[in-house]
C-alpha cells in the first residue's frame, strides 16, 4: 500500500501459522504513512518472520495512530520482535489488555521491540510471560 490518510480496523480475527521469508511481519506488515489502525479482540499465534522482524506484526513508516486492544500474541517467532516490532514515528500508540506469551526472537525483544520516536505511548494492563530473546543488540531502544 502507498501513502495516504486512511483508517484500518481489524476485529475478532485469528492470524495463525503464517510465514514470511526474509521479510517483515509474519501475520501482517504495515508499510505506509499517515494512517490510523485499530486491532481489537484478535489472536496472533504461530506466525513466523524468517530472517525478518515482527513475528506477528510489523509497523513501519511515520505519522501513525496505532491501537491494539484485547489481543493475544503467542508462539510467534522472528529475528527481532518475536510478536511485535514498531519501527516508526507514531503520533499515538496504545497497547491495552494484551497477552504476549511464549514468543521468540533470535536477537532482540522476545515480546516487543520499540524502535521508534513516539509522541504518546500507553502500555496498560498487558501480560508478558515466557518471551525469549537471543541477545540485547542495540542499547537505544526498548525491548520487552
Amino acid at each position: 500500500m502507498g501513502n495516504g490518510n486512511f483508517e484500518i480496523t481489524i476485529e475478532d480475527t485469528t492470524f495463525a501459522n503464517n510465514t514470511v521469508q526474509h521479510a517483515f511481519g509474519g501475520g501482517i506488515s504495515f508499510l505506509f504513512d499517515n494512517y490510523a489502525i485499530k486491532i481489537a479482540n484478535c489472536t496472533f499465534k504461530d506466525n513466523v518472520a524468517i530472517g525478518g522482524n515482527g513475528g506477528a506484526l510489523y509497523f513501519d513508516k511515520d505519522n501513525a495512530d496505532i491501537s491494539i486492544i484485547s489481543t493475544n500474541f503467542s508462539d510467534n517467532r522472528a529475528k527481532s520482535g518475536g510478536s511485535l516490532y514498531f519501527h516508526s514515528e507514531t503520533r499515538n500508540l496504545v497497547l491495552f489488555d494484551l497477552r504476549i506469551v511464549g514468543n521468540i526472537a533470535s536477537r532482540e525483544g522476545g515480546g516487543i521491540v520499540f524502535m521508534v520516536d513516539n509522541e504518546n505511548v500507553l502500555v496498560d494492563q498487558c501480560f508478558f510471560q515466557d518471551n525469549v530473546a537471543g541477545d540485547t543488540g542495540w542499547w537505544d531502544y526498548l525491548f520487552l
